[in-house]
């Protein structure tokens, strides 16, 4: 997930993080393995940034998740969370934090040595073995094993890279190992071995906040960011990852894989989960409230087909199918056309609201 340089007014530098340890040969590491509930967060990231993941989880702990509603705005982002989230009954932390532990379950530090992941000698048959989607993008683990230093670079605040590991294996036919500084060999046999990795922008951000003093609005950016990578954990065959799709001619990042053609991918759940966090921060600053509704805005322009075209959308199966059944009834005189149109109508807006909500359900899991 990646946000634009101008957020909080910095001019950020995109370095290589390079710690003293694991990712460099030595065997000393800054800090050792901790949890984040049920994520384990492995060895060797630094005191900084550990303290940061710790703190950001406290945050998330002390938020009244239960009384997330209220009004008819806050109970319609409950609703939407609850939808894309696929929960039944009351939205509660116990609810939202196991969806994510189902997802999410490592997070390596910046620095991590991908010369550490390997190709398994074990047999393995991958599910739909020929549907790699973007597989003409596709970074493989060998391309990032030869260009660490550039990886690192990239501008992102996390990626969920045992996602990236599964595909370059689903590409090539092989399984792969991921070796954590902790010692713990992760097979990712699955979408779900769910292996995130923070990025450059993590440090950036991090750093900004600890410029400007505890800032609630980075906190929340951090944890939406979560659910979001968390999302990239799901899918199979042409939904494997449901990962971002190039942004259309009229958009400003167009040609780039920053958007969404989709409604129950990563930015959909990152925006709303921020948004959810958002509405029930009590002592958030009319700054960071103002910082939380530009980040909430840049993540819904990436998703491009919005709220409003699929009420429309639904609207029009609706009505089509309210007028085709009086037709069958001879409630209204219908021709053999008009009834043929009105068919093709209501088939093109199924087939249409199916693209807009490819199957989750993850693959390598049974």
């Amino acid at each position: 997930m990646a946000y634009s340089k101008q957020f909080l007014g910095l001019s950020f530098s995109l370095v290589s993080v390079i710690l003293s340890g694991c990712g460099g040969g030595s065997n000393s590491c800054p800090s050792e393995s901790f949890k984040l509930g049920d994520i384990e967060v492995d060895s060797c990231f630094d005191t900084r940034s550990a303290q940061t993941l710790k703190k950001d989880w406290e945050f998330f702990n002390d938020l009244n998740i239960e009384g997330a509603g209220g009004d008819e705005k806050r109970d319609f982002i409950v609703a939407d969370i609850k939808n894309l989230l696929e929960i039944d009954g009351p939205l509660t932390h116990t609810n939202i934090e196991d969806w994510l532990f189902s997802r999410v379950n490592h997070i390596v530090p910046p620095n991590y040595n991908f010369k550490k992941v390997k190709s398994s000698d074990k047999s393995f048959r991958y599910e739909n073995p020929t549907a790699i989607p973007h597989e003409d993008i596709m970074i493989k683990v060998e391309d990032i094993q030869d260009n660490q230093k550039e990886f690192r670079e990239m501008g992102v605040l996390m990626m969920n890279i045992g996602g990236l590991v599964y595909l370059s294996g689903k590409k090539e036919g092989v399984l792969y190992e991921m070796e954590l500084n902790s010692g713990k060999n992760v097979e990712i046999k699955s979408p779900r071995a769910g292996v995130i990795i923070p990025g450059s922008q993590f440090k950036d951000f991090t750093k900004a906040e600890a410029k400007q003093g505890d800032n609630k609005a980075i906190k929340i950016l951090r944890l939406a960011t979560l659910w979001h990578e968390a999302r990239h954990s799901d899918g199979n065959g042409a939904s494997l990852g449901l990962l971002h799709d190039k942004c259309p001619n009229d958009h400003p990042a167009k040609g780039e894989y920053i958007c969404e053609n989709k409604r129950n991918g990563p930015y959909h759940i990152g925006a709303k989960m921020m948004r959810l966090m958002g509405n029930i921060c009590s002592d958030c600053t009319t700054a960071e409230n103002e910082l939380l509704d530009e980040l909430y805005l840049d993540s819904l322009g990436r998703i491009t087909f919005t709220d409003e075209d699929e009420k429309q959308l639904r609207e029009t199966l609706a009505t089509s199918e309210a007028f085709l059944e009086k037709g069958t009834k001879n409630d209204v005189p219908l021709t053999a056309e008009e009834i043929d149109d009105l068919t093709k109508k209501i088939n093109e807006s199924k087939e249409k609201l199916k693209e807009l909500y490819p199957d989750p359900k993850p693959e390598g899991v049974n």
